[in-house]
């Protein structure tokens, strides 16, 4: 499936909420980031108290595809603006690696 990609904006629905159901407690807001299976995809979420932070830090959440449904929520230029980031702080724990 290449329908996501790095910097595509998701909103993930755990198993207990209903698929789309966009005003429940437990439902993600973030983007695709990461490595991409058949089934399942890396992506980082949002924080709820600090929406234009990112609640996942150190790693991205490997996130059934099927639970998840393609929308931005955020402005697309904070979504580069934090994979930049994110690639920035990975080269600088990790000095030997090529771009």
């Amino acid at each position: 499936m290449s329908d996501m990609e790095p910097g595509t904006q998701i909103i993930y629905f755990p198993p207990h909420v209903t698929f789309g159901d966009e005003s429940h407690r437990d439902t993600e807001f973030g983007f695709v980031y990461g490595s991409m299976y058949s089934d399942a995809i890396f992506c980082r979420y949002w924080s709820r108290s600090f929406p234009t932070e990112l609640r996942t830090k150190s790693c991205g959440e490997l996130t059934p595809r099927h639970r998840l449904l393609i929308k931005d929520t955020r402005d697309q230029e904070l979504v580069w603006k934090e994979i930049r980031n994110i690639v920035r702080e990975y080269k600088l724990r990790n000095p030997k690696c090529k771009d």
